[in-house]
């Protein structure tokens, strides 16, 4: 099937299960042996009876909560996608207790759609930002208020290179910030245009945000990111490239813990503008929640 139809299939599953409740759709839209994978790989959620059953437990937590598609990007089977949950706590969450708020929690998701069914799935979501507008943990001293442009549609832009050679760019992106070239990532931006959007920071125009990668790497020297070339889909102006960091804490501090040379391992799933062959735009979603549990259960809040 194109990648048309794909998307059709992916908003009609969103509009059906997740906006109307309606879990049986499930049945047509969704493969019965559906797989959703974490970062390392593993399959955190299984078969057909698995999601409506999340689905069913989010409904019951935001009995009005409405999902939207503020961005879909589709390759071949793939279809990217960014999305905007909203609703009212009104029911436990995961043990959090009803607060009664009205939250809203973005997210990026990659789907394979074959056949007509969505086959598997990997997605990532501010969870972290989710459980502290709840009440289900505290605000952490990096957590700022939301950049507006992480809840808004996206626009494609105009005369895309190919996609192939959008991707290029991307990686070599990511290479050059692993390896602490600087100056090679700032020449893959263009730096009077460039903004990243992230839940944990806000929006970040280059050097800031080179600048906080540069602050992570100095809690976790060695770190790492592993894409997932075989789920690394572009249409127009964007890419998605999802895939794992890991890094050991031996450095600096990080959410208040000190070092305790444990490996940290989390995800994360980005969408990238290439306009010209350089990056203009970055909205990221990475499982940060993962990464606080991760480094303070060694630290003086575990």
């Amino acid at each position: 099937m194109g990648t048309e139809t794909n998307k059709a299939t992916m908003r009609r599953w969103l509009d059906e299960g997740w906006c109307k409740g309606n879990v049986d759709a499930a049945d047509e839209l969704i493969a019965g042996d559906f797989a959703l994978h974490g970062a390392g790989g593993q399959v955190i959620q299984s078969g057909r009876q698995g999601v409506k059953d999340l689905v069913r437990d989010w409904r019951r937590a935001f009995p009005d909560g409405q999902m939207q598609v503020l961005d879909e990007i589709a390759e071949g089977e793939l279809v990217g996608v960014r999305l905007l949950w909203t609703g009212t706590h009104l029911g436990p969450l995961y043990g959090v207790p009803p607060s009664g708020r009205k939250v809203s929690c973005v997210s990026i998701g990659i789907d394979r759609v074959r056949d007509g069914k969505i086959a598997e799935g990997w997605g990532e979501l501010d969870m972290l930002g989710l459980m502290q507008r709840i009440g289900g943990m505290p605000e952490t001293q990096f957590r700022v208020s939301v950049d507006p442009a992480l809840e808004a549609p996206t626009r494609p832009g105009p005369d895309p290179l190919p996609v192939a050679a959008n991707k290029a760019v991307v990686l070599r992106f990511l290479r050059m910030l692993e390896s602490g070239d600087l100056p090679g990532a700032r020449d893959a931006c263009d730096a009077g245009t460039y903004v990243e959007h992230d839940p944990d920071t806000g929006a970040l125009s280059l050097d800031p945000a080179i600048q906080a990668d540069v602050q992570l790497r100095a809690s976790l020297p060695d770190l790492t990111f592993t894409p997932d070339a075989e789920r690394l889909l572009g249409e127009g102006d964007r890419v998605v490239v999802r895939g794992s960091f890991s890094g050991t804490h031996s450095g600096l501090p990080l959410f208040g813990a000190p070092a305790s040379g444990k490996k940290l391992v989390w995800g994360g799933i980005d969408i990238f503008r290439v306009s010209a062959g350089r990056l203009t735009e970055r909205w990221r979603c990475s499982d940060t929640l993962s990464l606080l549990q991760q480094a303070r259960a060694s630290g003086p809040y575990g």
